[in-house]
């Protein structure tokens, strides 16, 4: 009996028998028939086996063939086998490879090998031309060559030449759109009309070639990083021609939103010129301070097309290559080094001190660059408080100071009356000392009404001014300080406020410090910081360097919304994250923001202008220098005083008060997590220092100050801080929360700060919302002492007016009533006119007073004096007392602006309308047109001449009502 077991057997002895392999699979009883290349594989289920595909190679020795067993649908195993095809041009296939002929090469002989043709270029004219050459051994009777160009893999050009040596040459048109690709020539060579092999050029990249690094790293403290671009043709182009290389710089994960990490100088890119075609084009990258402490980040530089008409060759072509621009941050979220109150001083690391001697003193110094700030402190009760801040950036300095006190008295007209009192007050004077062109970057803002300035330098630092008599000063430091010692009152900026008390300049031993504790009274080391003797910069006075050339332009390069090209955003500065006009243009103007740097360098300007010009040397000698004078005692015997204080003020209510303006007001709230407690309590402290010693409540507002410009520091350098961005783009930046909470006076109790501007309540007006609207605004004086010198300014645009609580508004005011005036008083007309008051400070505006009419000459042809009574009013209607306000000329007449009269100058002489000195060549007699009014021929003709204009006046006021000013107090 044949039981299944033989009948399997049998089975598969038969398939053994017939040359077949048996597949054993997990059904025991099953098998199936496969091909004789398989193995049996008795665990796999039962399936059936496909043919061979075909050998993936098209040639060589590489390749391998499968085959798939299926139960089904289902492949349950696949194989492979090794396989071999044949060899192109020739070749001989080994068992691993194929052996080419000489002039062949690759996996399958399938390549011409390079060699045996040469490629070059050449131009003439405007045209790039290709040359392929090629010089044959051969006893063949017959030669053909068959010449192709290729740009990458594409055939662009062929043409067949005889013989065995020849060359192809390929125009310019054949090539033109292809720039930016590999360029070959292969030769075909063809014997007795029959091919025997082919050459082939090396490839020639045609396009820019670009020098340098993966990856560039830059430091936000550091130079700038330069690259080339070389083009491997040269660049062909009408004289005179330049293309643009453009570059874009951009932060590809988008988190900082427009805080890019990098800049170009110059311009986005490189030009390409006809004066150097063959290059190379440089182009410099710089890490941009951008004031953040954000860690080192990345950004990409990527290159655009390049967009000319003048040129078919290079229009559109565009550099392959990306390169990656690595920043290294340099900033720390440091304080703000700062001087307050009487004064007290915190540095750039937190070091808590006091000093109270008054004198100048060196602030900040950076211990390299040309960078300087030196600050006056001036007796303050039995203390000393900053008065004045001198800066310097290379040779310019920017000065603001109130150090000068002057009493003056105030003569105003109200209802008919002269009235008239004296005051001291803080003069303020600005001036800007230039050698040449100014520093790029070195700027004076006017903010907050004229309460605050600010002076930025090329480093984006900037030193901020605060206060109307007694002032705080800040210095926000940038990434080029980081890493100092030597730095002045500020201390040194690394971190470790230990070493902040190093001897300065006057100490014997510049490595000796001060080792002393937090909230220490620190003269011995203060002394050391005093301004050496011959480098005041108050007077004007620098040490000789090397000027640097700061005047390179950076750009910013982001990509345009149409991915073309580049958004170029170039100027000066731009290497700044934080511009020297934050948020704001130069044209920009108002109560909250005026760069006012041109106008105070065209005031230095005219004074030169006129210095070198003058005709006459003026009777007045006060200048602007006087008003920088400055004296103080070394041995000033300061004391702090004892509670309660002379009015009254306990110890007790002044903690209250500091108590409520710094812990408890709205930025005192809004900063509390961004600020320590320990920090916000040395606050409170000097605040109540400084109500002792000043003996006013209202000195607490110094310390919120304070406390402002510390919070607002820390929470925009610090990225810790920051938020989200409206939208939902995901960038983040400083917190809109915080800074927003930030404004002017914390708006005077009399209004809500909305994203940071003050919105005042009803009645109440001014950047910090201070002003009485209700009240009308002070005045004291026009001009200088009344008077404003034609020959000395530009009286015919405005005359300004000084006095207080002025508010820039569209119902801003000068109520203008003429005045005649003569050699004894003046008279006042009978109408008033009302025009707009330009606003320029709480404590200036600026008002025309001759509207509407010319300025009258004389016979002599001399301009007249003319003037108004002025009053100002914030809303149009409610108008302050009335000052006097005189425009003449100082060459020809003497003005007295205080009780307003004038008379013609008795040693000049007139010409053509214009005053000289007798001495002058213009008064000799020789001239066409004179007249001497002078001590000895004068007075018959004074005399003649005041009779004249009796009689001119007398006709003119026929049937008009005057009033007439004399000594008395009464207006007749």
């Amino acid at each position: 009996m044949l039981t299944l077991g033989r009948f399997a057997l049998l089975l598969l002895w038969t398939s053994q028998s017939l040359g077949w392999q048996t597949c054993w699979y997990s059904t025991w009883w099953y098998a199936d028939w496969c091909s004789t290349t398989y193995q049996p594989y008795p665990t796999t289920p039962g399936c059936t086996w496909g043919n061979w595909t075909e050998c993936s190679a098209t040639c060589g020795p590489s390749g391998v063939k499968t085959a798939e067993c299926t139960l089904g649908e289902t492949v349950v195993r696949t194989d492979q086998q090794d396989c071999n095809r044949f060899c192109q041009n020739n070749g001989t296939l080994t068992s691993s490879y194929c052996s080419c002929p000489l002039e062949f090469t690759g996996t399958c002989c399938e390549l011409p090998a390079e060699g045996g043709v040469e490629l070059s270029h050449s131009n003439t004219g405007s045209e790039i031309l290709f040359h392929c050459d090629i010089e044959l051994d051969t006893q063949a009777q017959s030669v053909t060559l068959q010449f192709e160009w290729f740009a990458g893999d594409d055939v662009i050009f062929d043409e067949t030449r005889p013989g065995s040596s020849a060359r192809s040459t390929m125009k310019q048109a054949s090539w033109e759109g292809k720039m930016g690709s590999q360029i070959r020539c292969e030769v075909e060579i063809f014997e007795n009309s029959v091919s025997v092999g082919r050459h082939r050029s090396t490839s020639f990249y045609a396009g820019i070639e670009v020098d340098a690094p993966d990856i560039i790293e830059v430091y936000e403290n550091g130079d700038s990083v330069a690259f080339d671009l070389v083009p491997t043709v040269p660049f062909l182009c009408t004289p005179n021609c330049a293309v643009q290389i453009p570059v874009t710089i951009t932060e590809r994960s988008g988190r900082y939103g427009r805080f890019v990490d990098a800049v170009v100088q110059d311009q986005c890119g490189a030009f390409m010129t006809s004066d150097n075609p063959e290059g190379p084009y440089t182009i410099r990258v710089k890490a941009r301070r951008d004031f953040f402490s954000d860690g080192d980040g990345e950004v990409i530089l990527e290159f655009k097309p390049i967009q000319s008409q003048e040129t078919a060759l290079w229009n559109n072509y565009q550099i392959p290559k990306e390169i990656v621009i690595r920043t290294h941050d340099r900033d720390r979220w440091s304080r703000k080094c700062s001087g307050t109150g009487d004064p007290h001083y915190y540095t750039f690391d937190g070091m808590y001190f006091h000093v109270y001697l008054p004198g100048e003193y060196i602030f900040y110094r950076h211990k390299y660059l040309p960078l300087e700030v030196q600050t006056r402190l001036t007796p303050c009760g039995r203390v000393a408080c900053n008065c004045g801040v001198a800066a310097r950036a290379e040779d310019d300095i920017i000065i603001v100071d109130r150090c000068k006190i002057e009493r003056e008295e105030v003569i105003y007209y109200w209802n008919g009356r002269r009235y008239s009192y004296w005051r001291n007050y803080g003069k303020l004077t600005i001036k800007i000392i230039t050698n040449g062109i100014m520093t790029p970057g070195f700027r004076l803002v006017r903010t907050d009404s004229g309460r605050t300035y600010k002076i930025y330098f090329p480093t984006g630092a900037y030193v901020e001014i605060q206060g109307t008599t007694y002032c705080g000063v800040y210095f926000s430091a940038g990434s080029d300080d980081y890493g100092w010692e030597n730095l002045g009152l500020c201390g040194s900026y690394d971190t470790d406020y230990s070493n902040d008390l190093l001897h300065g300049p006057v100490s014997a031993t510049l490595k000796e410090y001060s080792h002393l504790p937090r909230n220490s009274i620190v003269h011995d080391f203060a002394t050391t910081w005093r301004v050496p003797s011959g480098k005041n910069l108050f007077y004007g006075e620098l040490d000789n360097f090397e000027k640097n050339d700061t005047s390179h332009v950076y750009c910013t390069c982001s990509l345009n919304s149409d991915s073309t090209g580049p958004n170029e955003m170039c100027e000066n500065g731009k290497d700044n994250g934080r511009p020297s006009q934050p948020g704001q243009s130069q044209s920009t103007c108002n109560a909250h923001y005026c760069d006012v740097t041109d106008e105070y360098l065209e005031v230095e300007i005219s004074r030169r202008r006129r210095r070198s010009v003058k005709r006459i040397e003026k009777r007045d000698t006060s200048s602007l220098d006087d008003d920088l004078a400055f004296e103080f005692d070394e041995d000033f015997p300061f004391e702090v005083p004892s509670w309660p204080t002379p009015s009254g003020v306990t110890e007790t209510d002044a903690r209250d008060e500091c108590t409520r303006q710094i812990k408890n007001s709205t930025v005192g709230l809004s900063c509390s997590n961004a600020l320590d407690d320990s920090e916000i309590d040395e606050y409170i402290e000097a605040c109540v220092i400084d109500i002792q010693v000043l003996d006013d409540l209202s000195q607490a507002k110094l310390s919120r100050d304070l406390l402002t410009a510390q919070c607002e520091e820390v929470v925009t350098k610090n990225s810790t801080f920051w938020e989200e961005n409206g939208g939902s783009n995901g960038t983040v930046g400083p917190p809109r929360s915080i800074l927003g909470a930030i404004c002017p006076s914390d708006c005077s109790g009399n209004g809500n700060c909305v994203d940071g501007t003050c919105t005042c309540s009803e009645g109440f007006g001014g950047t910090d919302c201070s002003t009485n609207l209700n009240e009308a605004p002070q005045i004291y004086r026009s001009g200088l002492k009344g008077l404003c010198d034609s020959s000395e300014e530009n009286c015919a645009d405005h005359v300004s007016i000084f006095g207080d609580n002025f508010v820039e508004s569209d119902h801003l005011t000068c109520h203008v009533t003429p005045v005649e005036i003569s050699d004894s008083d003046f008279t006042i007309g009978d109408s008033t006119e009302k025009v707009a008051a330009t606003y320029a400070t709480y404590e200036e505006v600026r008002c025309p007073i001759e509207v509407g009419s010319r300025r009258r000459r004389d016979a002599d042809g001399a301009p007249q004096p003319v003037g108004a009574l002025v009053s100002i009013s914030n809303d149009g209607t409610l108008e302050s007392t009335q000052v006097l306000a005189i425009i003449y000329d100082a060459n020809c007449d003497v003005c007295n602006g205080t009780h307003g009269f004038c008379s013609r100058r008795t040693d000049i002489c007139i010409v053509d309308g214009e005053c000289y000195e007798l001495d002058d060549p213009a008064c000799d007699k020789g001239s066409k047109t004179w007249i001497i009014v002078g001590a000895v021929l004068g007075s018959v003709f004074a005399i003649a001449v005041v009779v004249m204009i009796v009689i001119a006046v007398c006709v003119k006021m026929k049937g008009k009502k005057k009033t007439r000013v004399g000594s008395a107090d009464r207006l007749e």
